[in-house]
């Protein structure tokens, strides 16, 4: 049991980093350079930070109350984590192990880097 908990707790920081990781690729990071002058100040990153959390916060606050409530939150990702769980546990088996996790992440990397590359 307690592995389990261990594992899902990996998996959860996993998702988190793997978001935090698409939206400040090289890729992604030109929504910061408002000027398109090739340089991000710390003004433009503010400012497009705050644009981008404003955004993110509208498209959970499924009511439109202004506020985000934690089924809110859910309903909004649950397809996101279900998507990112079926990756992960590539065999289906209802346990993501440590090597199919890493299997995808690889893949992941590897479909990237031939991205940024061409």
């Amino acid at each position: 049991m307690l592995k389990q908990i261990v594992l899902s707790a990996a998996v959860l920081v996993g998702a988190e980093i793997a978001v935090a990781d698409d939206n400040y690729s090289a890729a992604g990071i030109h929504r910061f350079d408002l000027d398109g002058n090739g340089e991000i100040t710390r003004a433009e990153f503010d400012q497009a930070f705050e644009r981008w959390m404003q955004t993110k916060v509208e498209w959970l606050d499924v009511n439109g109350d202004g506020v985000v409530t934690l089924e809110e939150f859910r309903s909004r990702h649950q397809v996101e984590y279900d998507e990112r769980w079926a990756r992960w546990d590539a065999d289906g088996d209802g346990i993501a192990s440590v090597a199919e996790i890493q299997k995808h992440m690889h893949a992941r990397r590897g479909a990237r880097k031939e991205y940024m590359e061409h």
